[in-house]
């Protein structure tokens, strides 16, 4: 199976520097910013070099917008899948995205393993992409699958398939992607 994963493009919460809220009644961070709809345009030739069975975005309105100008040209089915959401960072949901990492160096806490009230800790969003990984390999035997999701959600998922320490996961030197950056798996 083949799996290309896509970071959704610059979001407005991304172009703020705001842990972006999760929430779909959150149109103020969940869209894409006007860097980000010429980056979902831009991204078109590079998704057009590889064949889709399948389109998998979260619910998040920034990931479907980020394959909409694909799909405008490219007739694919498309699940909206809860497990590849972003990690909810709750109390900190439209805060600057380095509250939490202040939050725990100030209170001797571990980023991997903290979750803040109402939210997600890394080694939630681990699991889900535990969850994700399985239900891929249930489900899609031989087909060609485009994920469009989020950073965390996908540096987890990274850290998965190439059986990396998730507790490293803030020390890696494996870098994330960039917005509208894509990388290809073999599951």
């Amino acid at each position: 199976m083949k799996l290309y994963v896509l970071r959704h493009a610059e979001s407005l919460g991304n172009e703020a520097d705001l842990a972006d809220n999760n929430s779909l009644d959150a149109p103020d961070t969940n869209g894409l910013s006007e860097l980000g709809k010429r980056q979902a345009e831009d991204a078109v030739d590079e998704l057009e070099k590889h064949h889709y069975d399948i389109v998998i975005v979260s619910p998040l309105r920034r990931t479907k917008e980020t394959v909409d100008p694909y799909l405008e040209r490219n007739k694919v089915d498309v699940i909206v899948s809860d497990l590849v959401a972003e990690r909810n960072a709750g109390v900190f949901a439209g805060k600057p995205k380095r509250s939490v990492k202040e939050y725990c160096a100030a209170n001797g806490l571990d980023r991997v393993s903290f979750r803040p009230e109402g939210g997600e800790s890394i080694l939630d969003v681990y699991e889900r992409a535990k969850l994700f990984r399985d239900y891929l390999k249930n489900v899609f035997k031989d087909e060609s699958i485009l994920l469009c999701s989020h950073i965390n959600f996908i540096k987890c998922l990274d850290f998965l398939i190439r059986s990396e320490d998730i507790h490293k996961f803030y020390d890696s030197l494996s870098p994330g992607l960039k917005n509208a950056e894509m990388r290809e798996y073999d599951l």
